[in-house]
């Protein structure tokens, strides 16, 4: 009898070390998942996963609004880019050699899809004359001079350098 009474208090003093073992192992967890639960829940309304959970979902709905805002601004953005004067090609040029005026020049001003203006000076001693002529696709309706289209060359040179 004494026999069967020492494996009881063995196996009820391996019983008892397992249960402390296993007490502090949950302890240990309980630990970590308060530690988990302060860090999801700080600064948080909600008070559960459900309603953290709610929350972050009401707060992508809106983020995905502001998205799809500042998408249509881009998109509008662009479209207005498209339609600028932003391509430039200008030559400067003295049509009267060493005894003209130098302050001639050329300027070809295009936007994404090669249409625009090329404004020309001809300074002379009587005065200042402006020429303008309209360009679409690249080509204007009116004959261009030496120096516009070197000017229109520059400006579609900067078209394919920056597209």
């Amino acid at each position: 009898m004494e026999n069967h009474f020492f494996y009881l208090v063995i196996a009820l003093t391996i019983v008892s070390v397992l249960s402390t073992i296993l007490g502090i192992l949950a302890l240990i967890k309980i630990r970590k998942l308060q530690q988990l639960h302060k860090k999801l829940f700080t600064g948080k309304k909600a008070k559960n996963l459900e309603g953290l959970i709610l929350e972050l979902v009401d707060k992508t709905d809106g983020l995905d609004k502001d998205i799809e805002s500042l998408f249509d601004a881009s998109n509008q953005i662009n479209s207005l880019s498209l339609k600028c004067l932003n391509k430039i090609g200008l030559v400067r040029f003295n049509p009267f050699g060493e005894k003209g005026h130098k302050g001639c020049f050329s300027l070809a001003l295009f936007n994404e899809k090669k249409k625009g203006i090329i404004l020309s000076t001809l300074n002379t001693d009587s005065g200042t004359k402006i020429f303008i002529k309209r360009v679409i696709n690249g080509k204007s309706d009116i004959q261009l001079t030496g120096e516009e289209r070197k000017a229109a060359k520059l400006a579609r040179q900067s078209l394919a350098t920056t597209s």
